[in-house]
């Protein structure tokens, strides 16, 4: 008889590793702050229209795909910078 291997397995991850990371939050939101649309912002840092507003989505709960801190935290900060840029330089 073989003998069976007793070492738990560890559960494997559902995908990839988002690219959201602080340091590009913290990019995107400079270019924000700097007048830029926010989709402009993300594809200046090489993130996708798409993938920007599904970020968004999956931040205020509107995905499928569920929602996670990282995003829920963008999401939270995005809004704040609409904000602030109204007040700044009035309704687009």
């Amino acid at each position: 008889m073989k003998e069976r291997n007793t070492l738990k397995r560890r559960k494997a991850s559902a995908g990839r590793r988002t690219l959201l990371t602080a340091e590009l939050q913290k990019d995107i939101c400079a270019y924000i702050r700097a007048g830029a649309y926010d989709y402009a912002a993300a594809e200046a840092c090489g993130i996708s229209r798409r993938a920007f507003f599904e970020w968004l989505e999956r931040g205020e709960g509107e995905s499928k795909r569920g929602r996670a801190r990282v995003y829920v935290q963008f999401s939270l900060v995005h809004h704040q910078l609409r904000g602030w840029n109204r007040h700044r330089y009035g309704p687009r």
